[in-house]
């Protein structure tokens, strides 16, 4: 799965938990009135996204997507996005300057310090010791 990145999941990435997520996506303007009406329902989406991404990479064959990809799907899945967020996942960050490539090995570092599979990554030289 290639997931190309955008200005929405970009805005996410240095946050740690989902209470974090959901206030950037509140400060941003980016929760819908029901996002911004249940907090509580909200955050078991974001919570139930970064879940669905934990299984999906405990799987040994896994390469897919980014924890904040599945945490937006979520959310949009739950109706808790506005149309904001919807353009900030359109707006493509990929230029000629930073080629799709650059963004690939920067998600895999990031991923690799979140999860065990740091220490695979190393081996092959994706992200250094």
């Amino acid at each position: 799965m290639v997931e190309i990145p955008n200005k929405l999941n970009s805005m996410l990435w240095d946050c740690k938990t989902a209470d974090d997520i959901y206030e950037r996506l509140h400060r941003k303007r980016c929760l819908s009135k029901d996002g911004q009406e249940d907090r509580a329902a909200a955050v078991a989406s974001l919570e139930e996204g970064e879940a669905e991404w934990r299984r999906d990479l405990a799987d040994p064959g896994f390469c897919g997507g980014s924890r904040e990809w599945y945490v937006i799907a979520a959310l949009m899945r739950g109706g808790y996005l506005n149309n904001r967020a919807r353009k900030l996942t359109a707006a493509s960050l990929i230029t000629a300057e930073r080629p799709w490539w650059q963004f690939c090995v920067e998600a895999l570092a990031r991923t690799a310090e979140r999860t065990h599979c740091r220490t695979r990554w190393q081996q092959l030289g994706v992200v250094s010791h």
